[in-house]
């Protein structure tokens, strides 16, 4: 967020431009949701080309934490959005939100370290990282006009054509 104090009065892509801030990935965050949006609105999203949340309805660590504080963390996936939320979520076109609940590998142990024991959402982040791949372009789905992305049964064989293609068109 100081990043963008810094740098207010600047448009979006001045300040991508000068400070150089690819791929931002938050995975399982106890970051209190509604402090981040209120940092969204503030100009947050305009420091990064893109801003991937990686959440999940079964991590019980957050689960305490959100019992604790009372309030919803930004790595927490709630059943049903309201239309507020999805208005709010889909304002940004350089935040993709993912659900990472049905991915295999995410309910192991607490669930708060999917990243390291779901291949699926490890191969994920790599993949944004290494190839710069939007979620749609990395198989991901939205359904019923939400705004946030979830892993299809079929995500391994579509990952895979991406990155092929990705290496393939790449110099």
């Amino acid at each position: 967020m100081q990043l963008a104090l810094l740098h207010s009065g600047k448009t979006k892509s001045e300040i991508q431009a000068e400070l150089k801030i690819g791929n931002t990935i938050l995975i399982s965050s106890d970051f209190d949701g509604a402090v981040f949006a209120g940092y969204a609105l503030e100009g947050l999203l305009n420091v990064p080309a893109t801003l991937t949340l990686y959440a999940s309805a079964k991590d019980e660590a957050l689960g305490y934490s959100n019992w604790l504080f009372s309030r919803t963390r930004l790595g927490q996936i709630e059943a049903s959005l309201s239309n507020d939320a999805k208005e709010f979520l889909f304002h940004f076109d350089n935040l993709y939100p993912i659900d990472v609940s049905q991915a295999p590998g995410t309910d192991l142990g607490d669930g708060h370290q999917y990243f390291r024991q779901s291949p699926w959402v490890s191969s994920d982040i790599l993949s944004t990282l290494l190839y710069d791949l939007r979620p749609s372009e990395r198989g991901l789905v939205s359904n019923n006009g939400s705004p946030i992305w979830e892993f299809p049964e079929n995500y391994v064989e579509k990952l895979r054509s991406a990155t092929l293609k990705s290496i393939s068109e790449s110099p």
